[in-house]
């Protein structure tokens, strides 16, 4: 583990969940059950399942593995990275409210029933490098 700016505790290896589609809150229980304390995931039903991952922590809290002990990442992704599912109108599309929602998005995907929604968003696929320090 790593100590982040803010006192939380990065994950040396984290549990990525793309492309595991319908399998997702299996492989997310069986790779928290074996040793993970990470889950990468994104905003992107093109390659990730978000609310699957939102199922495999319910089900770990009810086994006593506490929420608050996992790191749970999440990433935008404009619109250049979607298939037909973009979760945000690309019209519409600002760097620093687009991400806030997809941020909002993504917490009510993954965490409605278990509560906790903190956790790391990060830009995938910025189309330059100018807008991504914008972002931040």
């Amino acid at each position: 583990m790593m100590d982040m700016n803010n006192g939380d505790k990065f994950p040396s290896f984290i549990y990525g969940t793309a492309w595991k589609e319908n399998d997702t809150d299996v492989l997310v229980e069986k790779a928290i059950s074996t040793g993970f304390s990470g889950i990468d995931t994104a905003n992107q039903p093109k390659h990730y399942q978000e609310s699957l991952v939102g199922e495999a922590l319910l089900k770990l809290a009810k086994k006593g593995i506490d929420r608050k002990k996992l790191f749970l990442q999440t990433k935008f992704t404009p619109a250049n990275g979607h298939d037909h599912r973009i979760p945000y109108n690309p019209s519409a599309f600002r760097f620093r409210s687009c991400t806030s929602k997809v941020f909002a998005w993504s917490n009510q995907a993954i965490c409605p029933k278990v509560g906790y929604t903190k956790r790391l968003a990060k830009l995938l696929h910025p189309r330059n490098y100018l807008s991504f320090f914008i972002l931040w």
